[in-house]
This record gives structure tokens, sequence and C-alpha cells, in this order.
């Protein structure tokens, strides 16, 4: 591992074991553009290989195709502009015959939740400093999060005292403090003693219509967002903006929590 990587904090992907930077405040990728360009890349690889992939342009593309083979002929700029949902109707055929699923193109176009389908669906693991996100956590999941994070930092090992907070999505679980030694071990029953209440007091949110509960990692998360609003910061990577989507009855009750505070 290279010293660059290593001297990184902030937020990574671990994928079978590798760990990818994900802050886009200082790279340009983040957790959710990793995932959007991978459900991108899986129909639209052989026309980008290896570079950005024009997602708007290959469906473009994939209806001047469709339209060809039906017409005989490709239309004009012209006739796709003015017929843009008739060539979006193509497109959309098209990607469904090439097997896409809802969910994933909501997705590839930048809609939906791509974090929670980057855990569920490929197996990814998020770190965002000492907390970790993994859909399941099985033996195979411990040692893939124990290379991941080694792969980010090469000082852990039996001797470190370094320990990470784990949520699991698909059960709710949360362990706190779990010593990096046990997560290399594999072992999943030696990380029940670290296991915390869900629903700790300060995460049970009491809505107007309804309660709603929020892991620590979320809930820290929306906090912070909140607190960056009040301060009148505007500008908002693909993450915070999902975040902000997917819990708004969440968010806006952190900004009256926060408007409290300074009145």
């Amino acid at each position: 591992m290279n010293w660059y990587k290593k001297a990184q904090t902030g937020e990574w992907w671990i994928v079978d074991g590798a760990a990818l930077y994900a802050d886009s405040n200082i790279g340009d990728m983040d957790h959710v553009s990793y995932v959007v360009d991978h459900i991108q890349r899986k129909y639209a690889y052989d026309k980008f290989a290896n570079e950005y992939v024009d997602w708007d342009g290959f469906k473009k593309e994939l209806a001047l195709e469709v339209f060809e083979e039906k017409y005989g002929q490709k239309p004009t700029e012209q006739y796709y502009e003015k017929y843009k949902k008739k060539m979006e109707d193509l497109y959309l055929k098209k990607l469904k015959d090439m097997g896409i699923t809802n969910e994933e193109y909501m997705i590839a176009e930048g809609q939906g939740d791509a974090r929670g389908y980057g855990m569920k669906e490929l197996g990814w693991v998020r770190v965002a400093g000492n907390n970790i996100q993994t859909y399941t956590l099985t033996s195979d999941d411990l040692k893939n999060i124990a290379n991941g994070l080694y792969d980010i930092n090469d000082e852990l090992g039996e001797n470190s005292d370094d320990t990470f907070n784990i949520e699991v999505a698909s059960s709710g679980a949360f362990y706190t403090g779990v010593p990096y030694k046990l997560i290399n071990d594999g072992s999943p029953s030696q990380i029940v003693q670290y296991r915390e209440v869900y629903a700790k007091k300060k995460n049970n949110l009491k809505l107007a219509t309804r309660k709603i509960v929020l892991s620590p990692i979320v809930y820290d998360q929306l906090e912070e967002i909140a607190n960056k609003m009040a301060k009148g910061y505007r500008e908002w990577n693909p993450e915070d903006l999902q975040l902000q989507s997917n819990y708004p009855e969440a968010l806006e009750w952190f900004l009256r929590k926060k408007q409290e505070e300074i009145q």
C-alpha cells in the first residue's frame, strides 16, 4: 500500500478485500458515484471499457440503433430532439432486453439508494472513519473487512489497538469498539459482546406523525448536514444529497433542533 493511501482517513468502499477511496471532498468519487459507475459500466462496458461512461450518450446510441432496426434508417438530430419521449421508450426497451432492473436503472440515473444497493446486491462494505456498514456479517464478511481495513492502513495487526464500529444493515445490529484483531479472526461469535441496543434513546426521533429510528451512523451524518445547513452551506456531494432525499422528515427534525439551540 502506498503512503498516500495510508495517510488518508475519510471514506472508503471495501470491494473483495481491496479499498477504494470514496471521499469526493478530496478525490473524484464518493460511495454513490462508485455504484452508479458500476451499474452504468455493467451495461455500457463494450463502448466505454476503460473510459468515463457517457451514460446519456450511450442511451442515445441505443435509441438510434433500435430506431434504425425498426425503420431501416437513423433519425435526424432534429427528429431525436423533437421526439425525445419516443426515443426514451426505445432505449428503455433495449436496456430491459439487456437485463437492467428498475432499481439499477434508477441508480444509473442518479436516483435511488445507491449505497444500499452497493452493500446488499454487490456485497461491498462502506467505511467512514472507524465506522463500518455491511449488509451481512458472516465469517467471510469479517475477513473481507479485515483485508480492506489493512489495505487502508497496513499498520493494523495482531498488536493493534484500533477499534471499529460495525453496523449490519440486514439485521439492524450495531457493534461498537470492536478490536481489529477480532475482525481479522473472522468469527462473528467473538464480537457479540460488543453489540449495542440499536435504538439508542437519542436515535429515536419523535416526529409529528410518527417515530423513526436511525442507526448511529446515519444519525451522526444527518446531524452534520443540519449543522452545515444552519451555517449556510449549500454545496452538497451526491452522498449528502442522497441522505437528504432518503430522510427528509428526520433532517427537518434536526434543523428544528438546531434552530432551538441557536435561539
